[in-house]
């Protein structure tokens, strides 16, 4: 009985490391929930989709806290995987658009967008917009990046804080 107990127990390993990390995360902890996250990817995980979270969550800590070159390995080691998470988008995107590979953003903005219409979901697909529309304007393309973020303005009328609440003029 004990063998088994103790494997079942190192197989959970990785779950509580990433719950450890959100609760340091949510307390503000960034230091603490990086290295917790970082501990709880190196162990077995019983649920896959909490593995991914945890580098989605690192990644993202990694990118605000210490910059785009950190963040880009977690993040395209989720986005290389067959089912990625949705999730993993925003960061890598900014990621890409921080570290000057706009055309890798672009390609997984469109890739982005797309996956969130077939998911109905309007925030990711404005997002997305939102995310290739500076792209575009880093590229000095003004009237790609308008379009892009006319067409996430349609998809979320409050993305650019353009939902009406305000008169022109």
């Amino acid at each position: 009985v004990g063998p088994r107990i103790t494997e079942s127990m190192s197989k959970q390993v990785g779950e509580v490391l990433f719950d450890q990390g959100i609760r340091l995360e949510k307390a503000g902890a960034t230091h603490a929930a990086i290295m917790a996250y970082t501990s709880a990817i190196e162990e077995p995980f019983t649920n896959v989709e909490q593995r991914t979270d945890a580098q989605i969550r690192l990644g993202n800590l990694l990118l605000w806290a210490e910059g785009p070159y950190a963040a880009l390995p977690y993040l395209e080691a989720v986005a290389r995987e067959d089912e990625h998470s949705i999730w993993v988008y925003l960061p890598l995107c900014e990621a890409l658009l921080q570290t000057n590979r706009t055309e890798d953003c672009l390609r997984l903005c469109s890739e982005w967008f797309e996956r969130a219409e077939r998911l109905k979901d309007m925030r990711q697909k404005a997002d997305a917009k939102l995310l290739q529309g500076r792209a575009y304007l880093s590229q000095n393309d003004s009237e790609q990046a308008l379009q892009a973020f006319l067409v996430g303005q349609q998809a979320d009328p409050g993305l650019l804080g353009l939902d009406g609440a305000q008169g022109v003029g």
